[in-house]
């Protein structure tokens, strides 16, 4: 094997590095720039109603802002903030259940009570995420306290994603239910879970 000589090495490496070296800083700068909007999605979502987030296109972000804006109601403005929000994700996310479920909350509280549009929204977060889980304890509530004005078939909906919840997270259904303030939907959602519970000893002895 010959010798490559010390001039020739060097002149191999200067041809070398100049066209490495602008794939390896494009590929530094590529990856700053994607761990930079990651950071800042995630630090929007966390401080959905200022800096970033006021001008952030992600639907999470507006999905946050929404939930911000629902536990700050104070009055018809925050209302229709929220709404203007979740109407904001879903135009990004149309399958964002958590959406649906919060224009039926303010159609409901805007109107003082269950209007069918409320129910229309209801049932479309079913059609997009039907068990949830993230939205199934505000979905469920929801159902519950409204139980005498649902459709057969969204309150057959609700009692299956309650007791999958009440799988999941026993504690947390238990407390769903003992929260719900209208008697019929209340002593609907604790026979569920009785039904739930006597279903899985049932599993467990076989």
């Amino acid at each position: 094997m010959s010798e490559v000589s010390p001039a020739a090495a060097s002149a191999t490496a200067r041809t070398v590095r100049p066209s490495v070296q602008p794939r390896v800083a494009l590929a530094a700068a590529l990856a700053a720039a994607t761990a930079l909007a990651a950071g800042l999605g995630a630090w929007a979502v966390a401080r959905p109603l200022g800096g970033l987030a006021a001008v952030s296109p992600l639907a999470g972000v507006h999905d946050a802002r929404a939930a911000a804006h629902m536990k700050a109601i104070l009055g018809s403005e925050d209302l229709d903030e929220a709404e203007r929000e979740a109407r904001m994700t879903l135009a990004q996310s149309p399958a964002q259940a958590s959406a649906w479920v919060r224009l039926a909350y303010v159609e409901t509280w805007r109107h003082r009570r269950v209007t069918p549009e409320a129910l229309r929204n209801i049932s479309r977060s079913y059609k997009v995420s039907p068990l949830g889980p993230d939205v199934s304890r505000a979905r469920v509530k929801f159902a519950l306290e409204a139980w005498p004005e649902l459709p057969r078939a969204l309150q057959d909906q609700a009692l299956v994603e309650l007791e999958t919840m009440r799988w999941r997270k026993p504690e947390e259904a238990g407390r769903l239910v003992q929260g719900i303030v209208d008697l019929q939907g209340r002593l609907v959602g604790g026979m569920a879970l009785a039904d739930a519970d006597a279903k899985a000893a049932l599993r467990r002895t076989r």
